[in-house]
């Protein structure tokens, strides 16, 4: 168990670091709250391909038409976990005061939105997606 949270903590953590940075483009485009969404399932599509190769390899006994879809199902509410971490940091943040600028008080609440996705997510894939 601990070598594969270990795994999972180096797949997700890269995934975590891929939405933290893509969410700074798409933000680029579009509002906070769309671009967390964005970055996340950019992060999501990565996550997947890496944890059923080297997280939970055993695991893949069902083929991907049919994992894929419990995947998307189970990182959803990852997702809603993010999403809601999020937009509670930001009010949390925005009580204090504001920073200097809005961006660094977005990218923090980001930073914690994300792990909350990330403990959901983990708890969720090894109990529901790749159960053996």
């Amino acid at each position: 168990m601990f070598k594969q949270f270990s795994l999972y903590l180096i797949v997700a953590g890269s995934a975590a670091l891929l939405n933290f940075g893509s969410r700074f483009l798409y933000n680029a485009f579009v509002p906070f709250e769309i671009s967390v969404v964005l970055a996340y399932t950019t992060g999501l599509i990565y996550n997947y391909m890496l944890s059923r190769r080297f997280v939970f390899e055993g695991a893949c006994s069902v083929g991907k038409r049919k994992q894929l879809p419990v995947f998307t199902v189970v990182a959803m509410l990852g997702l809603t976990l993010t999403w809601l971490g999020s937009m509670e940091a930001l009010s949390v943040l925005n009580s204090f005061g504001p920073l200097e600028e809005r961006k660094s008080q977005e990218a923090l609440a980001h930073i914690a939105g994300i792990g909350f996705g990330f403990i959901g997510n983990y708890i969720g894939h090894k109990y529901i997606t790749f159960r053996r």
